[in-house]
Protein backbone atom coordinates (compact mmCIF):
# COMPACT_ATOMS: atom_id res chain seq x y z
CA UNK A 1 0.00 0.00 0.00
CA UNK A 2 2.88 2.52 0.69
CA UNK A 3 4.22 2.21 -2.64
CA UNK A 4 1.12 2.77 -4.71
CA UNK A 5 0.18 6.08 -2.53
CA UNK A 6 4.33 6.99 -3.43
CA UNK A 7 3.30 6.12 -7.28
CA UNK A 8 0.16 8.70 -6.86
CA UNK A 9 2.19 11.20 -5.55
CA UNK A 10 4.49 10.70 -8.10
CA UNK A 11 1.94 11.11 -10.64
CA UNK A 12 0.75 13.97 -9.67
CA UNK A 13 3.85 15.77 -9.56
CA UNK A 14 4.46 15.20 -12.84
CA UNK A 15 0.76 16.27 -13.83
CA UNK A 16 1.27 19.74 -12.29
CA UNK A 17 4.62 19.97 -13.83
CA UNK A 18 3.65 19.88 -17.51
CA UNK A 19 0.64 22.15 -16.96
CA UNK A 20 2.87 25.12 -15.93
CA UNK A 21 4.78 24.54 -18.80
CA UNK A 22 2.21 25.09 -20.58
CA UNK A 23 0.96 28.25 -19.05
CA UNK A 24 1.71 31.40 -21.84
CA UNK A 25 1.84 34.60 -19.10
CA UNK A 26 1.33 37.79 -20.71
CA UNK A 27 3.65 40.72 -21.54
CA UNK A 28 3.40 43.72 -22.22
CA UNK A 29 3.95 43.96 -26.08
CA UNK A 30 6.23 47.01 -26.08
CA UNK A 31 8.11 45.68 -23.28
CA UNK A 32 10.90 44.17 -25.36
CA UNK A 33 11.77 46.48 -28.00
CA UNK A 34 14.02 49.17 -28.48
CA UNK A 35 13.01 51.34 -31.66
CA UNK A 36 16.01 53.52 -33.31
CA UNK A 37 15.01 57.09 -33.43
CA UNK A 38 17.84 58.42 -36.17
CA UNK A 39 19.38 61.69 -37.80
CA UNK A 40 20.14 60.79 -41.63
CA UNK A 41 24.03 59.90 -40.82
CA UNK A 42 25.02 62.40 -43.75
CA UNK A 43 22.73 64.49 -45.78
CA UNK A 44 24.13 67.67 -48.01
CA UNK A 45 22.45 70.88 -48.01
CA UNK A 46 22.79 72.35 -51.22
CA UNK A 47 20.71 75.53 -51.03
CA UNK A 48 20.52 78.57 -47.90
CA UNK A 49 17.18 76.39 -46.28
CA UNK A 50 17.12 72.88 -45.78
CA UNK A 51 15.30 70.19 -44.20
CA UNK A 52 16.11 67.06 -41.90
CA UNK A 53 13.76 64.58 -41.07
CA UNK A 54 14.14 62.67 -37.72
CA UNK A 55 13.50 59.06 -38.13
CA UNK A 56 11.62 55.94 -36.80
CA UNK A 57 11.89 52.13 -36.79
CA UNK A 58 8.36 50.31 -37.22
CA UNK A 59 6.56 51.69 -33.94
CA UNK A 60 3.27 49.12 -35.27
CA UNK A 61 1.79 47.23 -32.18
CA UNK A 62 3.71 49.16 -29.69
CA UNK A 63 1.15 51.51 -28.30
CA UNK A 64 3.11 54.71 -28.97
CA UNK A 65 1.04 57.48 -28.28
CA UNK A 66 3.26 60.38 -27.30
CA UNK A 67 7.07 61.25 -27.47
CA UNK A 68 9.36 63.87 -26.40
CA UNK A 69 12.91 64.87 -27.22
CA UNK A 70 15.94 67.41 -27.06
CA UNK A 71 18.36 67.57 -29.77
CA UNK A 72 21.60 69.87 -29.95
CA UNK A 73 22.72 71.34 -33.32
CA UNK A 74 25.63 74.35 -34.18
CA UNK A 75 24.36 77.90 -34.23
CA UNK A 76 27.28 78.94 -35.63
CA UNK A 77 26.67 77.34 -38.54
CA UNK A 78 23.23 76.57 -39.04
CA UNK A 79 19.90 78.40 -37.36
CA UNK A 80 16.47 76.34 -36.84
CA UNK A 81 13.38 78.16 -38.49
CA UNK A 82 10.73 75.49 -37.42
CA UNK A 83 9.88 72.21 -36.67
CA UNK A 84 6.91 70.70 -39.27
CA UNK A 85 4.86 67.76 -38.53
CA UNK A 86 3.13 68.16 -42.00
CA UNK A 87 3.75 65.01 -44.40
CA UNK A 88 5.04 63.15 -41.34
CA UNK A 89 3.62 60.60 -39.33
CA UNK A 90 2.88 62.96 -36.73
CA UNK A 91 0.52 65.06 -38.89
CA UNK A 92 -2.54 63.93 -36.98
CA UNK A 93 -0.76 64.66 -33.35
CA UNK A 94 -0.47 67.65 -31.31
CA UNK A 95 3.00 68.97 -31.59
CA UNK A 96 5.28 71.82 -29.18
CA UNK A 97 8.31 73.13 -29.34
CA UNK A 98 10.77 75.17 -27.56
CA UNK A 99 13.70 76.84 -29.06
CA UNK A 100 16.71 77.43 -26.36
CA UNK A 101 19.83 78.66 -27.90
CA UNK A 102 21.27 76.08 -29.31
CA UNK A 103 18.95 72.91 -28.62
CA UNK A 104 15.27 72.65 -29.54
CA UNK A 105 12.74 70.66 -27.03
CA UNK A 106 10.11 69.61 -28.68
CA UNK A 107 6.88 66.61 -27.90
CA UNK A 108 3.93 65.57 -29.58
CA UNK A 109 0.53 63.17 -28.55
CA UNK A 110 -2.45 62.26 -30.41
CA UNK A 111 -5.26 60.24 -29.50
CA UNK A 112 -4.62 56.96 -31.74
CA UNK A 113 -1.18 55.04 -32.08
CA UNK A 114 1.62 55.53 -34.43
CA UNK A 115 1.89 52.89 -36.95
CA UNK A 116 4.64 52.35 -39.73
CA UNK A 117 8.00 53.38 -40.02
CA UNK A 118 9.25 57.00 -41.37
CA UNK A 119 9.58 60.62 -40.99
CA UNK A 120 8.76 61.61 -37.26
CA UNK A 121 9.38 65.36 -37.51
CA UNK A 122 11.14 67.68 -40.26
CA UNK A 123 13.20 70.67 -38.49
CA UNK A 124 13.98 73.39 -41.07
CA UNK A 125 17.19 75.16 -40.57
CA UNK A 126 19.11 77.96 -42.50
CA UNK A 127 22.90 78.15 -43.46
CA UNK A 128 24.66 80.94 -41.21
CA UNK A 129 27.81 79.90 -43.52
CA UNK A 130 28.63 80.12 -47.24
CA UNK A 131 32.22 80.21 -47.47
CA UNK A 132 32.98 76.48 -47.51
CA UNK A 133 32.04 73.15 -48.97
CA UNK A 134 31.70 69.87 -47.19
CA UNK A 135 31.65 71.96 -43.73
CA UNK A 136 30.02 69.16 -41.36
CA UNK A 137 27.09 70.47 -38.74
CA UNK A 138 26.30 67.27 -36.44
CA UNK A 139 22.73 67.10 -34.58
CA UNK A 140 22.47 65.41 -31.39
CA UNK A 141 20.22 63.84 -29.60
CA UNK A 142 20.67 65.21 -25.80
CA UNK A 143 17.02 62.81 -24.94
CA UNK A 144 14.16 60.98 -26.43
CA UNK A 145 11.96 58.93 -25.57
CA UNK A 146 8.48 57.13 -26.13
CA UNK A 147 5.56 57.79 -23.68
CA UNK A 148 6.77 57.24 -20.09
CA UNK A 149 9.41 55.41 -21.56
CA UNK A 150 8.19 52.71 -23.45
CA UNK A 151 9.18 51.20 -26.07
CA UNK A 152 12.78 52.35 -25.22
CA UNK A 153 14.21 53.82 -27.72
CA UNK A 154 18.05 54.29 -29.35
CA UNK A 155 18.95 57.25 -30.67
CA UNK A 156 21.71 57.85 -33.61
CA UNK A 157 22.80 61.40 -33.91
CA UNK A 158 23.40 62.71 -37.36
CA UNK A 159 25.17 65.32 -39.88
CA UNK A 160 24.47 68.02 -42.33
CA UNK A 161 27.19 69.02 -44.66
CA UNK A 162 26.86 72.43 -46.04
CA UNK A 163 27.42 73.10 -49.71
CA UNK A 164 26.80 76.40 -51.98
CA UNK A 165 27.47 75.93 -55.57
CA UNK A 166 30.72 76.94 -56.62
CA UNK A 167 31.84 80.37 -57.69
CA UNK A 168 33.30 81.07 -61.34
CA UNK A 169 36.71 80.53 -62.59
CA UNK A 170 38.56 83.11 -63.59
CA UNK A 171 40.97 82.05 -66.77
CA UNK A 172 44.23 83.28 -66.43
CA UNK A 173 46.53 81.92 -68.89
CA UNK A 174 47.10 82.07 -71.89
CA UNK A 175 45.75 85.70 -73.03
CA UNK A 176 42.92 85.41 -74.91
CA UNK A 177 43.37 86.14 -78.56
CA UNK A 178 46.57 85.08 -78.32
CA UNK A 179 48.30 83.57 -81.61
CA UNK A 180 51.31 81.03 -83.02
CA UNK A 181 50.82 79.23 -79.11
CA UNK A 182 51.92 75.99 -78.71
CA UNK A 183 50.07 72.99 -79.61
CA UNK A 184 50.29 71.66 -76.37
CA UNK A 185 49.25 74.48 -74.21
CA UNK A 186 48.69 74.70 -70.51
CA UNK A 187 45.51 76.32 -69.94
CA UNK A 188 45.45 78.43 -66.30
CA UNK A 189 42.65 80.31 -64.20
CA UNK A 190 42.39 80.81 -60.83
CA UNK A 191 40.78 78.66 -57.84
CA UNK A 192 37.50 79.43 -57.23
CA UNK A 193 35.55 79.65 -53.83
CA UNK A 194 34.02 76.62 -52.87
CA UNK A 195 35.25 74.23 -56.04
CA UNK A 196 36.61 71.22 -55.45
CA UNK A 197 37.39 70.10 -59.01
CA UNK A 198 37.13 71.89 -62.60
CA UNK A 199 35.66 70.98 -65.78
CA UNK A 200 37.74 72.28 -69.15
CA UNK A 201 36.09 72.14 -72.88
CA UNK A 202 38.30 73.19 -76.00
CA UNK A 203 36.82 73.15 -79.10
CA UNK A 204 37.30 74.57 -82.91
CA UNK A 205 33.75 76.24 -82.51
CA UNK A 206 32.36 79.04 -80.39
CA UNK A 207 29.58 77.29 -79.60
CA UNK A 208 31.14 74.18 -78.43
CA UNK A 209 29.34 72.53 -80.24
CA UNK A 210 31.89 69.83 -81.23
CA UNK A 211 34.87 69.23 -78.68
CA UNK A 212 38.49 68.97 -78.99
CA UNK A 213 38.91 68.11 -75.29
CA UNK A 214 36.02 68.02 -72.24
CA UNK A 215 37.43 67.08 -69.16
CA UNK A 216 36.05 67.17 -66.18
CA UNK A 217 36.78 66.19 -62.17
CA UNK A 218 40.51 68.08 -63.06
CA UNK A 219 42.20 68.46 -59.26
CA UNK A 220 44.11 71.24 -60.18
CA UNK A 221 43.95 74.53 -61.53
CA UNK A 222 45.93 74.16 -64.94
CA UNK A 223 45.90 71.42 -67.78
CA UNK A 224 48.16 70.32 -70.50
CA UNK A 225 45.52 70.12 -73.42
CA UNK A 226 46.30 67.35 -75.43
CA UNK A 227 48.42 67.79 -78.65
CA UNK A 228 45.98 70.49 -80.77
CA UNK A 229 46.10 70.87 -84.91
CA UNK A 230 48.48 73.32 -85.86
CA UNK A 231 47.79 76.72 -87.26
CA UNK A 232 44.26 76.13 -85.60
CA UNK A 233 42.09 78.60 -83.79
CA UNK A 234 40.52 77.00 -80.86
CA UNK A 235 38.13 78.26 -77.86
CA UNK A 236 38.52 77.23 -74.46
CA UNK A 237 36.02 77.84 -71.49
CA UNK A 238 36.23 76.51 -67.58
CA UNK A 239 33.49 75.72 -64.93
CA UNK A 240 33.84 74.55 -61.37
CA UNK A 241 32.14 71.59 -59.77
CA UNK A 242 31.35 70.41 -56.26
CA UNK A 243 28.74 68.01 -55.01
CA UNK A 244 26.21 70.34 -54.84
CA UNK A 245 26.35 70.73 -58.90
CA UNK A 246 28.38 72.79 -61.42
CA UNK A 247 28.88 76.67 -61.94
CA UNK A 248 28.42 78.68 -65.15
CA UNK A 249 30.94 78.68 -67.32
CA UNK A 250 33.91 81.30 -67.45
CA UNK A 251 34.19 84.08 -70.08
CA UNK A 252 35.76 82.47 -73.61
CA UNK A 253 39.16 82.56 -74.89
CA UNK A 254 40.58 82.15 -77.85
CA UNK A 255 43.81 80.86 -78.85
CA UNK A 256 45.42 79.95 -82.32
CA UNK A 257 48.31 77.58 -82.32
CA UNK A 258 51.40 77.98 -84.11
CA UNK A 259 51.47 77.25 -87.42
CA UNK A 260 53.89 74.33 -89.21
CA UNK A 261 55.28 75.73 -91.92
CA UNK A 262 58.44 75.16 -94.62
CA UNK A 263 60.57 78.77 -95.20
CA UNK A 264 62.69 78.45 -98.51
CA UNK A 265 65.83 80.37 -99.00
CA UNK A 266 67.80 81.01 -101.71
CA UNK A 267 71.40 79.20 -101.25
CA UNK A 268 74.43 79.75 -103.25
CA UNK A 269 77.58 77.20 -103.45
CA UNK A 270 80.40 78.75 -101.30
CA UNK A 271 79.91 80.40 -98.54
CA UNK A 272 76.09 81.55 -96.66
CA UNK A 273 75.07 83.59 -93.64
CA UNK A 274 72.35 82.31 -92.43
CA UNK A 275 70.15 81.61 -89.27
CA UNK A 276 67.52 79.25 -88.19
CA UNK A 277 64.20 80.79 -87.88
CA UNK A 278 62.18 78.13 -86.96
CA UNK A 279 61.59 75.99 -83.64
CA UNK A 280 62.46 72.46 -85.40
CA UNK A 281 62.64 68.94 -84.01
CA UNK A 282 66.34 68.68 -84.66
CA UNK A 283 68.91 71.08 -84.66
CA UNK A 284 71.84 69.00 -86.69
CA UNK A 285 72.80 70.79 -89.47
CA UNK A 286 72.65 67.46 -91.41
CA UNK A 287 69.23 67.11 -90.46
CA UNK A 288 68.78 70.52 -92.21
CA UNK A 289 70.67 71.24 -95.00
CA UNK A 290 71.96 68.84 -97.69
CA UNK A 291 75.04 69.37 -99.82
CA UNK A 292 77.08 71.35 -96.95
CA UNK A 293 81.04 71.01 -96.34
CA UNK A 294 81.22 72.96 -93.00
CA UNK A 295 79.19 75.21 -90.63
CA UNK A 296 80.61 78.14 -88.32
CA UNK A 297 79.56 80.21 -85.53
CA UNK A 298 81.13 82.77 -84.26
CA UNK A 299 81.71 83.70 -80.74
CA UNK A 300 84.42 86.76 -78.57
CA UNK A 301 86.89 83.46 -78.29
CA UNK A 302 86.63 83.40 -82.51
CA UNK A 303 85.15 80.76 -84.59
CA UNK A 304 84.00 77.55 -83.90
CA UNK A 305 83.33 74.54 -86.61
CA UNK A 306 79.73 73.14 -85.19
CA UNK A 307 77.25 70.57 -86.15
CA UNK A 308 74.36 71.78 -84.78
CA UNK A 309 72.59 75.40 -84.43
CA UNK A 310 70.04 76.95 -82.44
CA UNK A 311 67.65 80.06 -82.37
CA UNK A 312 68.65 83.53 -82.19
CA UNK A 313 71.79 82.73 -83.67
CA UNK A 314 73.67 83.58 -87.19
CA UNK A 315 76.10 80.66 -88.81
CA UNK A 316 78.10 80.40 -91.82
CA UNK A 317 77.53 77.76 -93.95
CA UNK A 318 78.96 76.55 -96.81
CA UNK A 319 78.33 74.38 -99.47
CA UNK A 320 79.63 71.92 -102.22
CA UNK A 321 80.83 73.95 -105.29
CA UNK A 322 78.24 71.87 -107.48
CA UNK A 323 75.06 72.95 -105.37
CA UNK A 324 74.92 75.81 -107.47
CA UNK A 325 71.97 78.45 -106.71
CA UNK A 326 68.95 76.88 -105.26
CA UNK A 327 66.48 77.05 -103.00
CA UNK A 328 66.56 74.94 -99.94
CA UNK A 329 64.13 74.16 -97.10
CA UNK A 330 63.83 74.46 -93.66
CA UNK A 331 60.32 72.71 -92.08
CA UNK A 332 59.29 73.30 -88.31
CA UNK A 333 57.10 75.91 -85.90
CA UNK A 334 56.68 79.72 -86.33
CA UNK A 335 58.67 81.68 -84.05
CA UNK A 336 57.61 85.42 -84.00
CA UNK A 337 60.13 86.04 -80.98
CA UNK A 338 63.49 85.59 -80.36
CA UNK A 339 66.07 86.89 -78.03
CA UNK A 340 69.51 86.88 -78.87
CA UNK A 341 72.53 87.19 -76.18
CA UNK A 342 75.37 89.31 -77.61
CA UNK A 343 78.53 90.14 -76.58
CA UNK A 344 80.77 93.23 -76.43
CA UNK A 345 82.05 93.73 -80.12
CA UNK A 346 80.76 91.98 -83.43
CA UNK A 347 78.14 89.16 -83.19
CA UNK A 348 76.61 87.09 -85.21
CA UNK A 349 72.62 87.11 -84.75
CA UNK A 350 69.71 85.16 -86.47
CA UNK A 351 66.02 86.79 -87.55
CA UNK A 352 62.71 84.98 -86.33
CA UNK A 353 59.98 83.60 -88.94
CA UNK A 354 58.69 87.00 -90.05
CA UNK A 355 60.31 90.43 -90.96
CA UNK A 356 61.83 92.00 -88.12
CA UNK A 357 62.53 96.06 -88.99
CA UNK A 358 65.99 96.80 -87.42
CA UNK A 359 63.87 100.21 -85.43
CA UNK A 360 61.65 97.72 -83.65
CA UNK A 361 64.71 95.34 -81.78
CA UNK A 362 64.47 96.10 -78.09
CA UNK A 363 68.14 96.35 -76.56
CA UNK A 364 69.07 95.73 -73.10
CA UNK A 365 70.89 97.50 -72.14
CA UNK A 366 69.59 100.13 -74.01
CA UNK A 367 71.38 101.96 -76.70
CA UNK A 368 73.94 98.68 -77.12
CA UNK A 369 74.03 98.57 -80.69
CA UNK A 370 76.95 100.72 -82.35
CA UNK A 371 76.90 99.66 -86.14
CA UNK A 372 74.13 98.66 -88.70
CA UNK A 373 73.19 94.83 -89.36
CA UNK A 374 74.90 93.78 -92.01
CA UNK A 375 73.98 90.33 -94.51
CA UNK A 376 76.21 88.75 -96.81
CA UNK A 377 75.30 88.42 -100.35
CA UNK A 378 78.67 87.93 -101.78
CA UNK A 379 79.71 91.03 -100.57
CA UNK A 380 78.55 93.08 -97.02
CA UNK A 381 75.53 95.03 -97.13
CA UNK A 382 73.65 96.96 -94.60
CA UNK A 383 69.82 95.99 -94.14
CA UNK A 384 66.80 97.95 -92.24
CA UNK A 385 65.02 94.71 -92.00
CA UNK A 386 65.95 91.29 -91.07
CA UNK A 387 64.83 88.72 -93.45
CA UNK A 388 64.42 85.04 -92.05
CA UNK A 389 66.63 82.08 -92.26
CA UNK A 390 69.62 85.20 -92.78
CA UNK A 391 72.22 85.73 -90.60
CA UNK A 392 73.45 88.97 -89.38
CA UNK A 393 76.94 90.78 -88.30
CA UNK A 394 75.86 93.62 -85.64
CA UNK A 395 78.57 95.27 -83.08
CA UNK A 396 77.14 96.25 -79.77
CA UNK A 397 79.23 98.38 -76.89
CA UNK A 398 79.00 95.76 -74.35
CA UNK A 399 77.62 92.28 -73.38
CA UNK A 400 73.37 92.00 -73.50
CA UNK A 401 70.26 90.64 -75.24
CA UNK A 402 68.62 91.61 -78.28
CA UNK A 403 65.16 90.87 -78.51
CA UNK A 404 63.89 90.47 -81.86
CA UNK A 405 59.86 90.36 -82.76
CA UNK A 406 58.40 89.61 -86.35
CA UNK A 407 55.74 90.06 -88.02
CA UNK A 408 54.37 87.04 -90.38
CA UNK A 409 51.70 89.53 -92.21
CA UNK A 410 52.30 90.52 -95.54
CA UNK A 411 55.11 87.24 -96.79
CA UNK A 412 53.32 85.31 -99.16
CA UNK A 413 52.55 82.19 -97.03
CA UNK A 414 51.21 79.79 -99.86
CA UNK A 415 48.64 76.94 -98.07
CA UNK A 416 50.19 73.36 -98.76
CA UNK A 417 47.20 71.70 -96.02
CA UNK A 418 45.22 72.94 -93.05
CA UNK A 419 48.56 72.13 -90.79
CA UNK A 420 51.38 73.02 -93.66
CA UNK A 421 52.86 76.02 -95.92
CA UNK A 422 55.41 76.97 -97.47
CA UNK A 423 57.06 80.65 -97.20
CA UNK A 424 59.53 81.73 -99.53
CA UNK A 425 62.37 84.24 -99.00
CA UNK A 426 64.96 85.83 -101.29
CA UNK A 427 68.04 87.16 -101.04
Amino acid sequence: MKNVRWNLLLWKLILISITITEINFPQSSNSLVDVMVSFPETLYAFTDTFEIPMLTDNLSGLDVFSYQGTILFDTSKVRLLQVMKSGTMSSDYSVSSNLRNDTVLFAASGTSALTGSGTLLLFTFMKTVNELCGLESPLEFVHFQYNEGTPASVTSNGGVYLCSPPEVPTLVAPPDNVAYYSITPILQWADAARASSYHLQVSEYLEFAMLALDDSGIASTSLQADSLAYGTEYFWRVRSENVSGVSEWSEIRSLTTVQRITMMSEIRDGWNLLSLPLTVDNGRIAALFYSYQYGFIYTPAGYWQVDSVRNGEGFWMRFAADTGTTFMGITGLIREKDTAAVHGGWNLVGATSGLVPVSSIAQIPDSNIVSDFFEFDGAYQAGDTLVPMKGYWVKVKSDGMLILSGETAGQRIHELSPNHSVLRTKR
